[in-house]
């Protein structure tokens, strides 16, 4: 049984994809799988992928005949990961030489279910590591709650037990891209699973490259809000307790509220959501119970924002973004 196994979606990344794929092979900790899952890419990743599994015999391709999604993806890989813990990686980013090693070590000394580690955010620009800081809090004593958002965002910063994962049947949404990951952690969490924190920057983590589906906001405040109406139906929502609903649903809030000021700021068609929108606020009692939005701060920011929609026009919309905390 390997230490580690993990599973990388492949989707149209041949510029990346060497990059990534270097830094998996060439780990510290020998004892890793290598699960690639070619999702029906069309440009030369399937080629890649050959080329480096020829010389590797740990990479493992699974080729998709056609495309089901990221979601689908990293499923498949959970289903063939035979590692005694998993960790995710996106082909476009890139792991530290010793990233399987330490955290390998901090979740077996800690007999943990989850370690959540730091990361560099990567542009052609700068490096960030803001991440470490907010970490290191949270070891220190700091309220969690306060952070929680920041924590449930990413599926790839983190590295699970295996077992923990299977026997609780967590499993990536579908037809949903982006917000899986938090859909997936936030599923994660409703099992109170034991979490240690690293704070080390172990994976590099490529923003705003082209093609990226973050950079299509308007789209990204309807994918926020299906994510939502995902989020209540799921058992896990369902079965937690009121406490974990309402951080739920603050971090979905959140991310609507992000997403609609962003599209102000980067002058993105509000109409393509505002509808949805309306409708979603107008009947949210028809998805949750009034008691667990109330006095709810982002669910007021909705409220005020199709309110100023519904008697203004779009060219008064910057100065409502400007005034606007999140």
């Amino acid at each position: 049984m390997p230490k580690v196994s993990v599973i990388i979606p492949v989707y149209n990344v041949e510029k990346y994809l060497p990059k990534c794929l270097d830094s998996v092979i060439n780990q510290t900790l020998e004892d890793i799988e290598i699960i690639c899952i070619n999702d029906c890419s069309t440009d030369g990743s399937l080629t890649i992928l050959k080329e480096f599994a020829s010389k590797d015999k740990r990479i493992k391709i699974i080729d998709f005949e056609v495309n089901k999604g990221v979601g689908f993806a990293r499923n498949t890989g959970i289903d063939k990961a035979s590692g005694e813990y998993i960790s995710f990686l996106d082909p476009d980013d890139w792991w530290e030489p010793a990233f399987a090693a330490k955290t390998y070590n901090k979740i077996t000394e800690n007999d943990a279910d989850i370690v959540q580690f730091a990361h560099n955010r990567y542009t052609d620009k700068k490096i960030q590591y803001d991440i470490v800081n907010k970490i290191q809090n949270v070891i220190n004593g700091i309220n969690y709650n306060e952070y929680f958002c920041d924590f449930v965002n990413l599926v790839w910063d983190k590295i699970y037990k295996t077992s923990f994962i299977k026997n609780n049947d967590i499993k990536f949404p579908l037809n949903i891209h982006p917000t899986e990951d938090v859909l997936f952690v936030l599923e994660c969490f409703s099992y109170k699973p034991k979490v240690v924190f690293l704070p080390e920057c172990l994976c590099n983590y490529r923003i705003d490259r082209d093609g990226s589906a973050m950079k299509k906001y308007d789209k990204l405040v309807i994918n926020q809000i299906q994510a939502a109406k995902i989020l209540f139906q799921s058992d896990f929502f369902k079965n937690s307790d009121d406490e974990y609903k309402k951080l739920c649903i603050q971090k979905l809030f959140g991310g609507i509220v992000y997403f609609c000021i962003l599209t102000i700021r980067k002058n993105s068609p509000m109409k393509v959501y505002l509808s949805e929108l309306r409708d979603f606020v107008t009947n949210i009692t028809d998805y949750i119970s009034k008691e667990l939005v109330y006095n709810n701060k982002e669910f007021k920011t909705l409220i005020n924002f199709v309110n100023i929609h519904n008697k203004q026009k779009e060219k008064h919309d910057k100065s409502f973004c400007d005034n606007t905390c999140l």
